[in-house]
């Protein structure tokens, strides 16, 4: 990750506009509008999980007061099953349990944090 003790830069923190363009070309496809369009029907499905997860935890509390929501975590949770049906054609797992399965969530942001010492 450091080729001849660089620091290598990667294709978000990349400002060099000769590289940028280098590092965004292989990927560049799977972002084009009709990439993204065949993407829905699996962001739909999880977004009906969601919906159904988010109701039946916050919004039907017959007993009183909801539980505290974090919104940010629950969306974060909702991207990582989208990403699993998308690459695995499965779910993970995320909404229905409402947590960070298997810690997959912890150990990336982890490996962020220990690889951003050494990319721009």
């Amino acid at each position: 990750m450091k080729p001849r003790g660089k620091p290598t830069s990667g294709i978000f923190a990349a400002q060099d506009e000769a590289i940028h363009p280098a590092l965004k070309k292989p990927v560049s496809g799977a972002y084009s509008m009709s990439t993204l369009v065949s993407f829905e029907p699996y962001v739909d499905t999880t977004m009906r999980v969601f919906c159904d997860q988010l109701e039946a935890r916050f919004a039907k509390n017959e007993g009183g007061k909801p539980p505290p929501f974090d919104f940010g975590q629950w969306l974060q949770i909702f991207s990582f099953d989208v990403i699993g049906d998308l690459t695995f054609s499965i779910r993970l797992g995320f909404l229905e349990s409402g947590t960070d399965v298997d810690h997959v969530m912890a150990s990336i942001w982890n490996t962020f944090r220990q690889t951003s010492v050494v990319s721009r």
